[in-house]
């Protein structure tokens, strides 16, 4: 017998530890993937549930007390055939609208004043439903007839006077505006008055008054050669003159619009 091979008792004790040891060995890497998965699946199932916290979070935050929506905007018309649009404004509360409600010379509403962009980029404040607003719709459209006469409802004269009252100076800013915008048109001024006193005088002082807003609008840089004046008296009245405010009313200054190829081309006309 060869010397210090082992006996089959002793193998047998030995292959039993080294099963031991596999076997523990499997044991705790088992443990440990089970672990692992554990861990995984605890994750993610965490991680959705913060996600959707940390939202409902932010919503919150946006939509907090004490923070006012935000206000809509009310689209104002565009020019056609012109390269600009007009601003839009925010929508004024009611309190605020009747607040800054303007009223012409006639004592009529004309809406609350707001921002429009003219061909140029040039800004003017003008009133939602008064002369100004009327005119631009009507360039807008291209349809001006030669017998249509706009009345400039934001003028004040003296009573017997033909000077302009510094009340005036904003319609005249904004239409010496509007006609340097459209350089292709040329204006006819005329006076009108009531029927208080005689025809002569009246007419002279309607004349007068139309002189003065024609010199009113080549201050502002309108030039002299697109304006005309005519003054009519009392010939054309357009409320009864038998009460004051009728009075009032034909105590006017109204505006025809021609276009003439002398000033144009331009890239401002529609």
């Amino acid at each position: 017998m060869t010397m210090n091979q082992p006996s089959d008792d002793q193998s047998s004790s030995s292959d039993t530890v080294e099963n031991q040891y596999v076997n523990k060995r499997s044991s705790q890497q088992a443990s440990q993937s089970r672990l692992s998965l554990g861990v995984i699946a605890g994750l993610l199932l965490v991680i959705p549930i913060a996600i959707i916290l940390r939202k409902g979070y932010i919503s919150q935050q946006d939509t907090s007390p004490g923070q006012p929506p935000e206000e809509p905007l009310e689209p104002v018309q565009m020019i056609k055939n012109v390269p600009t649009i007009v601003v839009a404004r925010k929508m004024l509360p009611d309190s605020e609208e009747e607040a800054d409600m303007l009223h012409n010379a006639f004592g009529d509403p004309i809406g609350t004043a707001f921002d429009y962009l003219l061909p140029g980029e040039r800004k003017i404040n003008i009133p939602r439903a008064g002369f100004e607003e009327l005119l631009l719709s009507d360039l807008k459209a291209d349809e001006i007839p030669a017998d249509q006469f706009y009345i400039l409802d934001r003028l004040y004269f003296a009573s017997g006077s033909s000077e302009l009252n510094d009340e005036s100076l904003d319609q005249i800013k904004a239409t010496a505006a509007i006609l340097q915008a459209y350089p292709v048109l040329r204006i006819q001024l005329r006076g009108h008055t009531d029927n208080s006193g005689s025809e002569e005088i009246n007419l002279e002082l309607s004349k007068e008054r139309a002189h003065s807003v024609m010199v009113a609008f080549i201050k502002q840089g309108v030039l002299p050669m697109r304006l005309s004046i005519l003054g009519m008296g009392s010939q054309e009245a357009v409320a009864d003159n038998d009460t004051e405010d009728g009075k009032q009313r034909n105590r006017r200054i109204d505006l025809s619009i021609f276009q003439s190829a002398e000033y144009g081309p331009s890239v401002y006309s529609y």
